[in-house]
């Protein structure tokens, strides 16, 4: 276990391991330390070495983040340092710092020297371009990532990066032409484009680009176990935004089922209706080989329950906002809920967990995920609550309960039930 040490010249050392640190501030040559528990050090005074010991820290530090949110998995590509520029989709920068470069299976990790780690899922990378020595990645947030000044290593990075990304959509686009054997071949392959990495899509995306594809991926579902969950909720919502996402097994081996999941908006008639919430359920897709078939997320809990999530703050809600506008936040909360469930490898747990079991040691991995993607933090203030499995109308009563209690309570923070 890494630790630090602080020994104070008249005073007891103090001694506590890297992994109860959850934050790293570097300030005008002071640098804060934010503690598990809510304890934050101050460290200052520390003359020339303060650049190298922030940096030295940074790294043992995100290092510790990258081995538990990759949980062993080796990178691909690594040991590159370059310039990274972040421009938001409006063009204005966020940052711009030296950072190490990891390409993992399906992600992008960039590890600035003095600040937490990017995990960039290869799934929300819509292209790849090279401009005067840059390599350009623009995003489907519409944020724009530049890295240069790679040295002898432009091409080696560059071309990386875009085999992983591109063996990424081939295997996106040969899951769905299993799917949808008769669509032609050219709209499967605007479809991948938007389902790569397991994507969730709305049905009047999908429908424009393969409709073809759309009807399968609907007959899959209410085939499925949770047919009568997603027929019932279906009813209650804006069919057009229905969304549906596939992922197919990701290592090429036998045995590993398909994920099928689908998101479905529940904008309500007014604001005292039943509205304001999104139903989340995933499942095992009905090609797996048998019982011996795995589930190619490592949750435990996410087969076993619908999960619920507001799309807006409740007291606006009340306001009676118009359905234009509920359908342009439905649409950035689909694609925040895409990156955050692929750069957690499709696992509820960071999501749901209350914080008390977040804190249990584990699960503390998962703290570390909330830290470094502003979506999952998203989501977890969003989240309602979940309704476990059981016989169709049980569930069917306490969802209509959850989305009473959504409608009626008047506080943010509220939840249905935590676990």
């Amino acid at each position: 276990m890494l630790t630090m040490s602080l020994i104070p010249d008249h005073a007891t050392p103090f001694l506590f391991p890297l992994r109860d640190i959850w934050g790293i501030t570097p300030q005008t040559l002071r640098l804060w330390l934010q503690m598990a528990g809510g304890v934050s050090i101050m460290m200052y005074d520390l003359g020339s070495e303060f650049v190298r010991f922030v940096i030295h820290l940074t790294r043992r530090w995100n290092q510790l983040l990258l081995e538990d949110l990759f949980l062993g998995e080796k990178p691909v590509y690594s040991g590159v340092d370059g310039l990274i520029e972040w421009e938001d989709d409006m063009g204005i920068a966020v940052w711009k710092r030296r950072a190490e470069i990891r390409l993992y299976r399906s992600h992008l990790v960039i590890m600035p020297d003095n600040r937490e780690i990017q995990k960039i899922p290869l799934g929300c990378i819509e292209e790849i371009l090279i401009q005067d020595q840059s390599i350009l990645f623009r995003l489907d947030s519409g944020d724009l990532l530049r890295i240069f000044r790679l040295g002898g290593e432009f091409e080696r990075v560059h071309d990386a990066l875009c085999k992983a990304w591109d063996r990424l959509l081939r295997k996106t686009r040969a899951s769905l032409k299993h799917l949808a054997p008769d669509a032609d071949r050219s709209g499967i392959a605007r479809a991948a484009r938007l389902m790569i990495g397991g994507k969730a899509v709305t049905r009047e995306r999908l429908q424009t680009a393969c409709p073809l594809l759309w009807a399968a991926l609907e007959k899959r579902m209410m085939d499925s176990e949770i047919g009568e969950p997603f027929s019932y909720l279906r009813s209650l919502s804006q069919e057009e935004k229905i969304a549906i996402g596939f992922r197919g097994p990701q290592n090429g081996s036998r045995g590993q089922a398909n994920l099928l999941w689908f998101l479905i908006p529940i904008f309500g008639k007014n604001s005292s209706s039943a509205g304001n919430a999104m139903a989340l359920n995933m499942t095992l897709d009905m090609d797996a080989t048998g019982p011996s078939s795995k589930a190619i997320t490592p949750c435990s809990t996410s087969r076993n329950s619908t999960f619920f999530f507001r799309f807006i703050g409740r007291d606006i809600y009340r306001r009676s906002p118009h359905r234009d506008f509920l359908g342009r936040v439905f649409d950035r909360f689909l694609r925040d809920l895409n990156h955050a469930f692929m750069a957690v490898d499709f696992c509820v747990e960071p999501i749901t967990l209350s914080e008390r079991r977040l804190s249990e040691p584990p699960n503390r991995k998962f703290y570390y995920s909330l830290r470094v993607m502003p979506e999952v933090r998203l989501l977890r203030s969003n989240f309602i609550g979940f309704i476990e499995r059981q016989r169709f109308s049980g569930w069917r009563k306490e969802v209509i309960d959850l989305l009473r209690f959504n409608v009626e309570a008047f506080d943010d923070e509220q939840k249905w039930n935590t676990h």
